[in-house]
Formats: C-alpha cells, sequence, structure tokens
C-alpha cells in the first residue's frame, strides 16, 4: 500500500494594488486592498497484489467566483485586461479576494482536460481510479493501464458555461520496457466535455475530444 497527500494554501494580503481608480463620474469607493486565501491538495494511493495494482488520484484546487478566471492561460484575475467594458472591467475592480490556485503545470493528472484545454489543475475537484496490469519476464515488461477522471468547477461562475460540470475524461496506457532504462509508452484518451466548459451559459458543451500520442523515454 502506498499513500501520498500534499496540501497547500496562500494567505496574504496585498495593500495596494493597480489600476482600481473608478470611472471618472462614478461615486463607488473601490477598495484597493486584497486578500490572498487559496488552497490546493492532492492524494495518490496504490494498492498492489500480483500483477495488478489498484490506483485513486484526487486533488482540490480553489478557483474566484467574482470572475471569469478559467484557466491559466486567459490572462489575470487581478488586473482587468485593455479592451473590456466597464461593466466587466468591474468585476475585476470588485474582486477583493484572490481564491484562485494553480497547481505546478507539471503536475499531471489527466491527458486533455487540465493539461491542454484549461492548462493546469485549477477550480476544481477531481477523483481518477486506475487499475494497472503488468506481466512479462526479464528485460521485456508490458504495463497496461486504463483510468477514468471526472472533474467539477468549485466555482462554476468562474467557466465558460457558469456550470458544475468539467467533464469527465478516459485514458489507456500501454508501456514497452525492453530494459530499466528504456520505455516506450502509447497513450490513447477522450474527453467528453461538461456544461461548464460551454462557450455561454445555456449553450451546448463542445464535442467530445480524442488524443492520441507516443512517447519514448530514455534514462541515462
Amino acid at each position: 500500500i502506498e499513500l501520498k497527500l500534499e496540501v497547500q494554501a496562500k494567505l496574504g494580503s496585498i495593500g495596494n494594488v493597480l489600476d482600481t481608480t473608478p470611472e471618472p463620474n462614478s461615486e463607488e469607493e473601490i477598495s484597493t486592498s486584497r486578500e490572498i486565501q487559496a488552497l490546493g491538495a492532492a492524494f495518490e494511493g496504490a494498492y498492489s497484489q500480483n500483477s495488478w495494482t489498484f490506483k485513486l488520484q484526487s486533488g482540490i484546487a480553489t478557483g474566484d467566483s467574482e470572475g471569469s478566471y478559467l484557466g491559466v492561460r486567459d490572462g489575470s484575475n487581478t488586473i482587468e485586461p485593455e479592451g473590456i467594458s466597464q461593466s466587466e472591467a468591474e468585476a475585476y475592480r470588485k474582486n477583493q479576494t484572490y481564491e484562485q490556485y494553480i497547481f505546478h503545470q507539471d503536475y499531471f493528472a489527466d491527458v486533455i482536460l487540465f493539461r491542454e484545454a484549461v492548462g493546469a489543475i485549477t477550480n476544481t475537484v477531481f477523483l481518477r481510479p486506475s487499475v494497472v496490469y503488468q506481466f512479462g519476464e526479464g528485460a521485456n515488461r508490458y504495463t497496461i493501464e486504463g483510468g477514468v477522471m471526472p472533474a467539477w468547477a468549485l466555482a462554476p461562475e468562474s467557466t465558460p458555461g457558469k456550470s458544475r460540470s468539467f467533464g469527465v475524461e478516459a485514458d489507456l496506457k500501454f508501456k514497452y520496457s525492453p530494459s530499466e532504462n528504456l520505455n516506450l509508452v502509447w497513450t490513447m484518451a477522450g474527453l467528453k466535455p461538461g456544461a461548464a466548459l460551454a462557450a455561454s451559459e445555456g449553450a451546448d458543451a463542445p464535442a467530445a475530444l480524442v488524443s492520441t500520442q507516443l512517447d519514448l523515454f530514455i534514462k541515462f
């Protein structure tokens, strides 16, 4: 049995931020201070019996509920981008608490959803159970792994579809290891996007996405 757990909280405050001045005709007072309250956690567990291994990977990352800050490639959740309307800019200015936690982009739990569509694990809670089967003797070893990962948004207001479900992703991996220093891995994955990834609130979810890749790993 193998169990791993990592929890990180980002807590702090900023006395003054830029670009919080209201419009000239506005009488609204906008605070220039901000609070930082973000939380992230990751869990990995594995149980092995003979040639079989049963795994569970899960994680949680808080998101901002005040604006449209889905991913790590969409811009800033602190300073409004140029060219947006006054009403859109006010959503940034009124965001008094920064709650979005973003996992390091080298932490992988999937193939498509967070790695490609969102850019990193953020604003979510996810579960990925998987099964691994190994066979072969000596230098020639083979590994087959299959997993399924549903994911939900913690702050649905910050998704394009304003919904909770990110969808479900399934993947299948075949690994051939002719030696301890050489691994050939073929990965296939499919994502059924949820309503959170729709273009707008009430719109249909995008069509299913499929990915395949072949990787060669050499250990020196």
